[in-house]
């Protein structure tokens, strides 16, 4: 049964309002060892000191909220997110074909999942890959303070070439009725993006190669070189980032080549695409959830025998590149890629507890889900680390996940969420 959220959509306060918020420890997101007796002194919408509550300089007329002895910590940024995806069973259908995946009714299951981001200490997330450039007007209703939700960056749909990742169309169907927009060339690329530039997208999705769906497989690079750069060329004139979907062993390399912002999954990585996404200082969003949780769902994914197959082969060489990429320095940032209903919209906490498996430290999977996932979304000087002068977006949680991950998922985490200064959820007993 889903939990009912209970966050509300705050208004933002005044530059001259303060807030206080006491904690039993503090984690930084840095890096740095925990602060017992930590505090966030936020002025605005900004932070204004973290620390000490004894070294903070707090004006008299600060609120104050008292968060006991819970752990204050960043925000979670989420950098791998679809909004339009909320059920394996029509994911990829056509639209007209099933009225639960028609336009209106993807709005409101949008809506409903930005709100259990919100709820679950999630306040920033990327989407990318989307239908219709619905989630572009769920950003705008957030930043109105029309419904609850995290700071969205919004995607359009997949730019994918024919017989590519999200190409879904029967040869004899016109028009691409999926999640994928169809693009060959440059010229064609060049006109999406301007395309999506102006329906008022953040993150430009490219795909690199394919995975277990309709026309090409997880080892089939895609899109070429020279359609991805011009993708990003012409994405970083009107300062949007690219994501590329690559998991084949030359769509990786295609895609580091091509200079995208961040390569999701690198799946099939080699030396040589190792050292061209070091080399591009390219961060790699691996998402573990669908690769470690999907093959054990049963019914809840709608999947072939060949392609549980290849999920198998996948999952198997997803852990060695994650470990490889790991070991080699290579800046990992966390991504859910959640699809309900076998793994809800907001349950980041999973694939951070996937990270630490597969050998982060316990704060090592919190940066990555903090500080790497904010300069992986490209707000690294604005999010992502409780320091001075960035956004305050603070959660307060249960317990103390540098013992313990599965504090996260706690039905009870966060007690408290603000977002940009704004207490936006307080579950604390009365």
């Amino acid at each position: 049964m889903t939990r009912e959220t209970s966050v509300s959509a705050a208004a933002k306060p005044d530059d001259d309002e303060y807030l206080l918020l006491r904690g039993g420890r503090l984690f930084d997101g840095t890096g740095d060892d925990l602060v017992t007796d930590g505090a966030v002194l936020v002025e605005g919408q900004r932070i204004a000191a973290a620390g000490p509550e004894g070294d903070l300089d707090v004006p008299d007329d600060a609120t104050v909220v008292d968060v006991g002895d819970r752990t204050l910590m960043p925000g979670i940024v989420d950098a791998h997110t679809h909004l339009t995806i909320f059920n394996s069973r029509v994911r990829g259908r056509f639209r007209l074909s099933d009225p639960k995946n028609s336009l209106p009714y993807n709005t409101i299951r949008a809506m409903e999942s930005v709100a259990s981001y919100i709820d679950k200490g999630v306040t920033t997330q990327r989407e990318v890959g989307g239908r219709d450039f619905i989630s572009a007007s769920v950003r705008d209703a957030i930043e109105e303070g029309r419904i609850p939700g995290p700071r969205l960056l919004p995607s359009g749909p997949i730019l994918t070439p024919t017989a590519g990742l999200d190409d879904k169309r029967p040869y004899f169907v016109e028009g691409n009725l999926a999640n994928g927009w169809e693009v060959n060339g440059r010229q064609e690329v060049v006109k999406a993006v301007r395309e999506q530039k102006k329906a008022g997208v953040s993150t430009i999705k490219v795909d690199a190669s394919g995975a277990w769906t309709a026309f090409s497989d997880s080892k089939t690079p895609t899109m070429s070189e020279e359609e991805m750069a011009a993708a990003v060329e012409e994405a970083h004139k009107f300062g949007l980032r690219v994501a590329a979907h690559a998991q084949a062993t030359e769509g990786i390399k295609n895609a580091a080549r091509a200079g995208v912002d961040t390569i999701e999954h690198a799946t099939y990585l080699d030396e040589e695409g190792l050292e061209l996404i070091l080399d591009n200082d390219i961060i790699v969003v691996p998402t573990l959830i669908p690769f470690e949780e999907f093959l054990d769902a049963g019914e809840g994914v709608e999947m072939n025998e060949s392609q549980r197959q290849a999920l198998k082969d996948d999952r198997a060489a997803q852990r060695e590149s994650f470990v490889m990429a790991h070991e080699n320095g290579v800046q990992l940032a966390v991504g859910s890629d959640a699809i309900p209903p076998m793994v809800p919209h907001g349950d980041t906490h999973r694939e951070i507890r996937h990270f630490h498996r597969l050998g982060f430290s316990k704060s090592d999977a919190l940066v990555a889900a903090t500080k790497s996932s904010a300069e992986a979304v490209g707000l690294g000087d604005e999010i992502g680390t409780l320091e001075p002068d960035k956004s305050a977006d603070i959660i307060a949680v249960e317990g103390n996940p540098l013992d313990d991950l599965d504090v996260l998922a706690d039905s009870s985490n966060p007690t408290v969420v603000v977002k940009e200064g704004a207490v936006v959820k307080d579950e604390r007993p009365a």
